[in-house]
């Protein structure tokens, strides 16, 4: 798996355009489209950001099933040690993180880190699940009979949310 550079790199933004992470690469919208995000409460525009479209959104589902296939040979306490690591950097720029929320949103400064600190919850208790995910035999109504479960992670999932 290929990890990002950090942002503050400069790879993240090529002047005021911003990208997609993409296969390990931040990369642009195939038609070279953005749109401004602006701030509710001010107007300024804060950011462009590439249009994506179906091209993006297929190249990503893409690079995600390829390095899913790593992903899933991973150790469960590794899977978890990755998703703890994810949470402790959320944390280290929870005021940093919450301001670009109350600056996209409009949102309070105080609810913004409430909602950073909801996400982060999120991937600790992830965390803690993947050290779980040993398998377990099930009762059933069936004499000789066995039912096995077998926690294993099946695949990528692409979703647009607000």
């Amino acid at each position: 798996m290929r990890g990002l550079p950090a942002p503050g790199e400069g790879c993240a933004r090529t002047s005021e355009h911003w990208s997609h992470p993409i296969n390990g690469r931040w990369v642009g919208a195939q038609h070279g489209k953005t749109f401004d995000v602006v701030n509710p409460a001010t107007q300024d525009v804060i950011a462009q950001v590439p249009d994506g479209g179906p091209a993006e959104a297929h190249a990503a589902v893409e690079a995600a099933a390829d390095a899913f296939l790593c992903w899933s040979q991973l150790p469960g306490m590794e899977r978890g040690r990755l998703l703890t690591k994810t949470a402790q950097l959320m944390l280290e720029r929870c005021d940093d993180l919450a301001r670009l929320v109350t600056q996209e949103n409009g949102k309070p400064l105080e609810e913004a880190r409430k909602e950073v600190a909801f996400a982060v919850g999120y991937f600790r208790w992830f965390a803690e699940e993947a050290r779980r995910v040993y398998g377990e035999v099930v009762p059933v109504p069936v004499p000789l009979k066995r039912l096995w479960v077998l926690k294993q992670p099946l695949g990528v999932v692409a979703a647009i949310t607000p």
